[in-house]
């Protein structure tokens, strides 16, 4: 599985870098910024799913949410990544649904039980 993650938090990235590494089919990819991201989701190689922080210089998860959301990539599960509440409420009143909502610090063992819960495409 090929997952995307875009990450601004140097600290936040080398956490999931070591969390991701254990399941041996699951290829994470990470990304500093929402910017590296849109040049991935335009240009690469579709990933399996994506993680996302909200919070990022430039271009942020709103506006990687409003990407996806225009641009038919809502096969694409989406991981929302964030410490705080009020992301989730922005996002709903933005009509931007992603699969679920993890807080931060994120670990493989919650995004892996998400993962097999999430509905079938």
């Amino acid at each position: 599985m090929l997952i995307y993650a875009a990450e601004d938090d140097v600290d936040d990235r080398d956490w999931l870098r070591r969390e991701f590494i254990k399941p041996k089919d699951w290829r994470l990819q990470l990304f500093k910024s929402g910017r590296e991201l849109l040049t991935a989701l335009k240009h690469g190689k579709q990933p399996d799913c994506l993680l996302l922080d909200m919070s990022m210089p430039e271009v942020d998860g709103f506006e990687v949410m409003a990407f996806w959301h225009e641009n038919g990539l809502g096969h694409i599960p989406i991981y929302v990544m964030s410490s705080s509440q009020g992301h989730e409420e922005i996002l709903r009143e933005r009509g931007c649904h992603p699969t679920a909502f993890l807080r931060k610090p994120v670990s493989q063992q919650e995004f892996a039980k998400l993962w097999t819960q999430r509905p079938a495409v």
